[in-house]
C-alpha cells in the first residue's frame, strides 16, 4: 500500500487542497475582507512579514548555517507557502482578531501564485540538480488550479446557495483532514522520513524557525502601534503555514519514486511534515498565553 501511495502522492495531496480551499471558500464572504479598509496598518505588517520576513528568516538560516540541500529544501518549501486555514481557529480561540487573521489567509493565499515559486526558487539557487529546477509556472498553474479556484468556488457557493455551503463547509474540511492523516502515514509507512539521519540537529533548526516565525509577526509589531489582538493573529498566521501546498510543491518539484532513494526528497517532506507539529507546538501554548491576558484585562476592566 505504501508503494501505491508513492505512486499517486502527488494526486491525493491534489485531492486534499481542493477539498480543504473549497471547504475554506464556503465559510468565506465578501465582508470578510473588509478588514483590509478597516486596519490597514495590521495589514500591511502582516503582508510584510508573510512576503518578506519568513522568506528572509529562511534565507539566513539556509545559507547562514550551510544547511544540507535536504533540510534547506524543506525549508525553503515551508518558507514559500501561505499560512493555513488552522491559523483562522487558533486566533479565534486566542481571542486575537479573526478578521484580520481570516483576510491574512485569504489575500495570502491568491498572491502566493506569484510569490510562492519566485520564493522558492530563490532559496533553493544552488541546491537541486539541473533535472529538479524549480518549475516557476508550473508551480504557479498549480496554485492557480488547486487553491484559487476550489477557494473561489467554495465563496461562490457562501454567496448564492448559503444553505449548501453550510452543509458541506464542516465535511469538506474533515475530509481534507483525513487525507492529510492518510497522507502522513503513507509516507511514513513507505520507508521515506528517517529522523535519525538528521540527530538532534533538524529538529531543533525546524522548531526554531517556528518560533521565530512567530515572533517576527507578534513582538516588532508593538513598535509599529499595531494592537496585541492584531498581533497574535499576525503571530499565528505566520507561524502556522500551508503545510498540504508544501507537499504538494514537494511531489511536484521531487516526486517519490517507488524503489528509488533520494535523500533530498526524502529530506524535504520529513521537513514539511515534522513543521505542520511544530508550528502547532509554537502556536497552541501562545494562544492560551494570549486568551489568559485578554482575559484578566477583561476583569481588570470590570473590577
Amino acid at each position: 500500500m505504501s508503494q501505491l501511495f508513492l505512486k499517486y502522492e502527488y494526486y491525493v495531496a491534489a485531492l486534499q487542497l481542493i477539498l480543504a480551499m473549497t471547504g475554506m471558500g464556503a465559510t468565506l464572504a465578501g465582508r470578510d475582507f473588509h478588514e483590509l479598509i478597516r486596519s490597514p496598518k495590521s495589514i500591511a505588517w502582516g503582508l510584510l512579514v508573510q512576503v518578506v520576513g519568513i522568506p528572509l528568516l529562511a534565507w539566513l538560516i539556509i545559507r547562514g548555517l550551510d544547511l544540507p540541500a535536504s533540510l534547506a529544501v524543506g525549508l525553503a518549501i515551508v518558507a514559500c507557502v501561505p499560512g493555513g486555514s488552522m491559523s483562522n481557529i487558533l486566533s479565534y480561540f486566542a481571542r486575537g482578531n479573526i478578521a484580520l487573521s481570516i483576510a491574512l489567509t485569504g489575500v495570502t493565499t491568491v498572491i502566493c501564485l506569484v510569490t510562492a515559486p519566485l520564493i522558492l526558487h530563490s532559496l533553493t539557487a544552488g541546491l537541486l540538480s539541473a533535472s529538479a529546477e524549480i518549475p516557476v509556472q508550473r508551480i504557479a498553474f498549480e496554485i492557480f488550479v488547486l487553491l484559487l479556484l476550489p477557494l473561489t468556488t467554495g465563496m461562490l457557493i457562501r454567496r448564492h446557495r448559503p444553505d449548501i455551503a453550510k452543509r458541506i463547509a464542516k465535511p469538506l474540511v474533515r475530509a481534507s483532514l483525513v487525507i492529510v492523516l492518510v497522507m502522513a502515514v503513507g509516507i511514513g509507512t513507505a520507508g521515506r522520513i528517517d529522523p535519525a539521519a538528521f540527530g538532534w540537529i533538524g529538529p531543533a533548526l525546524i522548531f526554531g524557525f517556528g518560533f521565530a516565525a512567530f515572533a517576527i509577526g507578534f513582538f516588532p509589531g508593538s513598535l509599529l502601534g499595531v494592537p496585541r489582538r492584531d498581533r497574535i493573529a499576525i503571530g499565528i498566521e505566520s507561524c502556522f503555514r500551508n503545510t498540504s501546498l508544501g507537499i504538494l510543491i514537494k511531489a511536484s518539484i521531487l516526486p517519490a519514486i517507488p524503489g528509488v532513494v533520494d535523500p533530498i526528497a526524502d529530506g524535504a517532506i520529513f521537513v514539511v511534515l515534522l513543521y505542520g507539529g511544530v508550528s502547532l507546538s509554537v502556536c497552541v501554548p501562545a494562544m492560551f498565553w494570549h486568551r489568559r491576558l485578554s482575559q484578566n484585562g477583561a476583569a481588570e476592566s470590570r473590577g
